[in-house]
This record gives C-alpha cells, structure tokens and sequence, in this order.
C-alpha cells in the first residue's frame, strides 16, 4: 500500500470510493462493505452503487451522486457520468477507488482516474472468461485466493465471484425438492435482447405446454424495466421476479434458458439446469468447462454439448433443437441435493477459513 495512504489511515478515517457496474456488483459490494467495516469500523463510504449498498452506509456517507438516481445496473454505459463521477472524486480525494464487477469501461475510466491522482484502485471482478488470460486470473479456481492483475504492478485485485456466500442467503429450503407437478421454466433476460428472441422463447413455451399444460414462466428482470415492454409474452402468464425474491423464485425452477450473463452463476448455486444459448452463451460455455475441469465438481448439468444451437433465430429447426433440449429436463431432471450439498460443503469450509470474496478482499485492501 501507498506510504501516503498509509499515512493517512493513522491520522483519520480511511476513505473508500465504490463504484458498482451492474446488479450482482450491487450484492458484491455491500458484501465488501460489510468485510471493510470488521477490518476498519471508522472507514467512511462514497461512491456509486445499488440499494443493498445503500443499505450498508453508502448513501449516507456518499458525496459523489445518488445510487437511485443513476440506476447502477446501467452505470457501465453510461460513462458520461461515470467520468463526472471520478472528476468528483478528484475533489473528495478518497484513499482507496474501487470498481466493482468492472465491465470494459473500468480500464479506461481507471486509467484517466490514475493519471490524476495517486488514488489505489482495485477492481473487484467476478472471475469471468473475459480475465481469463496469462498474468490475469485462473477462473478454475474457484477459492477465492487473491491474485494480482499484473505481475509488475499491484494496482488491480481479482478474486473469484462470491457466488457461495450469496448461496448462503439466497438457496431456497425447497431448493432439493423433486420435479414440480406442473413444470416451471425460467427465461434468463439476455436471451430476449430482440423481438426475434422474444418471439422464438414464446413459440418455445407454447410448445411445452403442449405436454405441460399448467407449465409456469418465471422471468427476473431489474428494478427499471417495465414488464409492459416484453410485448411478445404478453400471453405467456409469466411471473416476473425483481430483487432478493428472485432467487427464490428460480431455486423452484426445473429448468432456465440462459446466456453468457455473468448473473446466471446464481443458477449454479441454485443447482438449477440450465439450456444455454451459445450466440450469447460462448463465454459462460467455457467458464463452466473450465470449473469443472478444475474442481472435480460439476456445479450444474450441462445439456447441449456439441449440439447447442448456433443462432437464436426463429426458424423451425432451431426451435426444434431448443424443444428437444428443455423437454429432457421437464421430464427428468437432475440430483440437485447431490449438487447442492457440494456447492454448500465447499461454501462451509471457505467461510470456516475466512477466505470468502469479500473478506479476501477486505484483507489485502487494508494490509499493512
């Protein structure tokens, strides 16, 4: 750490700026608040981010913008006010900057942040494909140790996604129940980008109820999106879940279309199944290829293999791959207690040795 930031924390309170990209940097954060504050309890919050970092002192303390006013979950493209944000933070002069759950503005916004100033900067990432190159981060590992960005620098902080204490609070008791009686599906958001998507999935649930009359739709979706402007499931009867309750309502479900969405990990740890769609799916393809590879663990049951559909486009064969994908699961389903009961051993035995996300990343952020 800086000798200036070191300093600085014996003569008064350290200050840390938070700067949250997008819905799980909202949980990410708020956990990091909780762990920098059993390390520091005078440390003083500004910044960006979420309700749930609200919740946690960030609004209270913040100097630098309003979380309910810049809706977080959209903060990553609007890098207009993620500038005025750091210009800001000139003026507040924080100790420690910390982008959470960067996405690809993060390094350019950092980078015009450290000319600047002589401000700390970590990111604390979910360890997704796009770091996994050589000198970054090894996403098969999945314990959560620290690993630097650069092997010549100290300026960045990757640890794993907190994927095992979001399971904690988040599983459901019913999580390891068997298949429903009437069958639920989720739809993951960012695999209805378009109206061509959205009329694809549509077709798809009509065609399951065909088998599945009762079947039940569950869509999570933000807290700023108008279920109204998904049009073409106007018909479907679908349940839409925002916030923690969300996760509720997936845990319950026997199958999820999903994609390349770093949020879908909360499947895994959900043990639900999931079909995904590689157009948007690649990336998130390979990260579970490699967890599994690695850990001798296999947190969900991939279907699809070399036969995972290319495009999301409305033709008929398509929608036939897709059809003879989910129905297996409907029908059949998977060992979840088995699964479940992995995922929360190696969860118990992380937090026994302190060594969760956020408090691995409290640790090195205030290491003497």
């Amino acid at each position: 750490m800086h000798a200036r930031v070191r300093a600085q924390f014996k003569e008064q309170p350290p200050k840390v700026m938070l700067l949250a990209s997008d819905t799980d940097a909202d949980w990410i954060g708020a956990s990091l608040m909780k762990a920098l504050r059993l390390k520091k309890p005078e440390v003083e919050f500004c910044g960006a981010g979420g309700p749930l970092m609200g919740l946690q002192g960030l609004e209270s303390t913040q100097t630098v913008g309003n979380p309910a006013a810049i809706h977080f979950y959209m903060l990553w493209q609007r890098r207009q006010m993620v500038r005025q944000l750091l210009r800001q933070a000139l003026i507040e002069r924080p100790d420690i900057l910390i982008i959470v759950n960067a996405s690809a503005w993060a390094l350019s916004v950092a980078k015009w942040f450290r000319r600047r100033s002589n401000v700390k900067i970590y990111f604390l990432d979910a360890a997704g494909p796009h770091l996994a190159k050589p000198g970054l981060v090894d996403i098969a590992d999945i314990t959560f140790d620290t690993i630097p960005h650069n092997k010549n620098e100290d300026d960045h902080l990757f640890v794993g996604h907190p994927i095992f204490e979001k399971f904690a609070e988040y599983v459901p008791t019913g999580a390891a129940r068997p298949l429903s009686k009437v069958g639920r599906v989720a739809l993951m958001p960012s695999t209805f980008q378009t109206t061509q998507q959205m009329n694809l999935l549509s077709k798809l649930v009509e065609e399951l109820r065909e088998d599945h009359p009762r079947l039940e739709v569950v869509i999570p979706i933000e807290d700023g999106h108008n279920p109204r402007s998904f049009e073409p499931f106007a018909y479907l009867s679908a349940n839409y879940v925002r916030g923690p309750e969300k996760y509720t309502a997936l845990g319950h479900c026997d199958v999820a279309i999903a994609s390349k969405d770093d949020s879908n990990l909360d499947l895994v740890a959900l043990g639900v199944p999931m079909v995904l769609i590689p157009k948007f799916g690649f990336k998130l393809d390979k990260l579970y290829q490699t967890i599994m590879r690695g850990q001798n663990v296999t947190p969900i049951k991939y279907w699809g293999g070399e036969h995972v559909i290319p495009e999301l486009q409305a033709h008929h064969s398509t929608l036939e791959e897709l059809i003879s994908m989910v129905k297996p699961l409907l029908k059949n389903g998977i060992d979840r207690k088995q699964q479940l009961g992995t995922l929360n051993k190696m969860r118990k035995s992380l937090v026994a040795e302190k060594k969760t996300a956020s408090t691995t990343a409290a640790s090195e952020i205030f290491s003497k």
